[in-house]
């Protein structure tokens, strides 16, 4: 990096002088390519929504290439005219407010069968391991919004028989959910992150060898699935039966006037994005609780007793905001400068989230987990809007590539984190609560746990 205005001092000065002007702003060298990261809320500003054509790249490591069918969907590398065409199609169709709200019933009927499944297996094994539940109850979140349909938990036993044809296209999705575990497995594993980083772009590994396969059985799976739909469709209009019932995502899509190849990468970035963070997240929010319980008490009141559950709201935001979701990197497309120093064309561009949501320049007592501060001193910081003040707090990113599905996101944690508390208590195990991090393609807990819960209706 060099002065934008003529010839810079060298690299480790003027990289010195850029953390003075913006605090927290450095060129990392992530592998075999050099990286900028944005750790604080100016800088961001300055990248993101100033000059956030210049930044409106993605990168493009080697796993994701194959995840991705070498970038496509929102995973496109530049901002292209049919890019943008899709992401109005996913504010506007996709995830607009109607069809968000079309949803709410089903998700808060998917999270009311996660409570009752945890109370279930509490009472039969003393503690249920919550990582899984939560991640089958958000896939089905999933399901349900894309598909209309849903893979029951182990504890159900009332599970309706299926003719041959609905069990054929239930075992459809079933593995579906089986190879996409499995490619997220793949993608988040540390030899899949090294061979991005260190190995040859041209070398196949063991991991890129497996992780084509996978995908290879993931996109027929997609591709039969959508298949279906075309034909159940053909037959509805053939009935007189406009089918608008179950009008789900899928049929938002084959309505939109999209290629093939767009309704099959936004399927596919549903699943990649849509799972595994909101999962995440609510996974931190339900291990937050238990090691707080007042808090979890104060918030189940709130929820039970106050129009729009506000406080409860504010813990939701504080989880976000202690435990941040890492945001996708972006790639500079022009040469272009950030604090009046250049960034050439190709350089990826990172804000770090953690730092962004912890810093104690603009953040009071950031590392204490208070739900309170967003009726004191942060009520006005939404999580959305384009001022500087607003890029400390942007869980789903800013500017043009800011994440299509956040009104989703918001709804699934919503529906989650109301229905749980309002149907059941849960406390920390014989194990006590750890709370550290694992950096991957998201901000995990280290360890999967297992908590005690019980019904809140046993306490009337």
């Amino acid at each position: 990096m060099g002065k934008a205005a003529g010839i810079g001092p060298p690299p480790h000065i003027q990289m010195a002088q850029l953390a003075l002007i913006y605090g927290d702003v450095m060129e990392v060298q992530m592998g075999r390519e050099p990286w900028v990261v944005l750790s604080s809320p100016r800088a961001v500003h300055e990248a993101f929504v100033t000059k956030g054509k210049d930044f409106s790249g993605r990168p493009m490591v080697p796993s994701m290439g194959i995840s991705s069918g070498g970038g496509q969907g929102f995973a496109q590398p530049k901002l292209t005219p049919e890019l943008k065409n899709l992401r109005r199609t996913a504010f506007g169709v996709l995830f607009d407010a109607k069809q968000v709200r079309r949803s709410q019933v089903g998700l808060e009927d998917e999270a009311a069968l996660l409570a009752s499944h945890l109370v279930t297996e509490s009472c039969r094994c003393g503690s249920v391991e919550i990582r899984p539940a939560i991640r089958r109850a958000v896939t089905n979140f999933v399901l349900r919004y894309a598909f209309s349909v849903r893979i029951p938990f182990s504890s159900e036993s009332n599970l309706q028989k299926q003719d041959d044809t609905n069990n054929s296209q239930m075992r459809l999705f079933e593995e579906l959910v089986n190879v996409t575990d499995e490619i997220w497995s793949k993608l988040t594993s540390t030899q899949t992150t090294m061979a991005d980083l260190l190995a040859p772009p041209d070398v196949t590994t063991n991991a890129s060898y497996t992780l084509r396969r996978l995908v290879k059985r993931r996109d027929y799976l997609l591709r039969e699935i959508v298949a279906q739909r075309r034909t159940q469709r053909a037959h509805h209009r053939n009935d007189g039966n406009d089918h608008t019932s179950q009008y789900d995502m899928l049929d938002a899509l084959l309505d939109a006037g999209l290629s093939e190849s767009e309704i099959h990468y936004t399927l596919v970035d549903l699943f990649v994005a849509g799972v595994n963070t909101v999962s995440t997240q609510i996974e931190w929010f339900v291990l937050l609780l238990a090691q707080k319980p007042t808090i979890q008490q104060r918030a189940r009141v709130d929820v039970l007793s106050t129009d729009g559950a506000p406080y409860t709201q504010a813990v939701v935001k504080e989880v976000l905001r202690t435990k941040p979701p890492l945001l996708v990197p972006r790639k500079a497309v022009v040469d272009s400068s950030i604090g009046g120093y250049t960034v050439p064309a190709g350089t990826t561009v990172l804000a770090n989230n953690w730092a962004l949501t912890h810093g104690e320049k603009w953040w009071h007592k950031p590392m204490s987990f208070r739900p309170e501060r967003w009726f004191e001193e942060e009520s006005n910081v939404s999580g959305v809007g384009g001022d500087v003040d607003a890029c400390k707090f942007i869980p789903y990113s800013i500017g043009r590539r800011v994440c299509p599905g956040s009104r989703l996101a918001d709804a699934e944690m919503t529906a989650a984190t109301q229905v749980l508390l309002r149907n059941v208590r849960w406390t920390q195990g014989k194990t006590p609560i750890n709370l550290r991090e694992e950096y991957s393609l998201t901000l995990a807990p280290t360890v999967s746990q297992s908590l005690c819960f019980s019904s809140t209706s046993s306490y009337k």
